[in-house]
């Protein structure tokens, strides 16, 4: 499991199990949320993109199942 910190103003912490390939999105008002079967290479793609934010809102969260936080 690795933590990754972003320069974003809508994420504060994200959060990838390779093994299981679960993502884990904190909000920066504390919202959670916890998405499966995502490839390391989006979440290395989301660490390193100029928005975040942006790149999680058009590359993740319709994209990828959701899970209960």
């Amino acid at each position: 499991m690795q933590d990754f910190s972003t320069k974003s103003g809508i994420i504060a912490a994200l959060v990838y199990d390779d093994n299981r390939r679960k993502l884990r999105t904190v909000f920066e008002d504390c919202e959670v949320r916890l998405f499966k079967e995502v490839p390391p290479h989006i979440t290395g793609e989301l660490v390193s993109a100029p928005s975040p934010g942006q790149y999680h809102i058009d590359h993740i969260r319709k994209r990828f199942p959701r899970l209960a936080a």
